[in-house]
């Protein structure tokens, strides 16, 4: 009976300990200036946490304020916690905006590139993958940030605007060697 209990007490452990990985997020710290109708939003502009897990990002504001996005369909589009809609654009290398419909904005600067702890490198560029909806996936890297979606066959279905044709075909190459 107490080996049992120790079996089961030992199990639950490692199956929390496991969850508490698959959960955690790649985070950096961040700048993130907040505007609405072009407006700096002075209490929620400044320091903030960027994390991104699986597609889905989070920033922390100063003020305590947390944003939370999730993949809608293509690559580089969002809904806030709300349901609002949300485009993300390249900063070149140092970043990214957002874009609401209703006129909000927000400029997120990092110093490091926030897909770094599971990511790879090429020609000096991170490279990272986030699942998103019916297997497919999008394949991001810096230098300058670039957004390649993939469906769930792994072909190359969107390329954003920064991509250089190398980034194209590296992130081709990474899909097919981690996916």
């Amino acid at each position: 009976m107490k080996a049992s209990m120790i079996l089961c007490v030992s199990l639950l452990a490692i199956g929390m300990a496991a969850g508490v990985s698959i959960a955690r997020a790649d985070s950096t710290d961040a700048t993130c200036e907040v505007r609405k109708d072009g407006d700096k939003q002075k209490g929620k502009s400044g320091p903030c946490t960027f994390s991104q897990r699986q597609g889905y990002i989070d920033i922390d504001l100063k003020n305590g304020d947390t944003i939370r996005l999730s993949p809608a369909g293509g690559a580089n589009h969002y809904r806030d916690q709300r349901g609002n809609k949300v485009t993300r654009t390249s900063a070149g290398t140092t970043g990214m905006s957002l874009k609401w419909e209703n006129g909000k904005r927000v400029e997120v600067t990092w110093g490091g590139n926030p897909y770094g702890k599971h990511s790879g490198h090429s020609s000096g560029r991170n490279y990272g993958i986030n699942p998103l909806d019916n297997g497919a996936f999008e394949v991001v890297s810096s230098n300058p940030f670039c957004t390649v979606r993939f469906n769930r066959h792994g072909e190359p279905q969107h390329y954003s605007d920064e991509c250089t044709s190398e980034q194209k075909r590296e992130s081709y190459e990474y899909a097919q060697r981690n996916r």
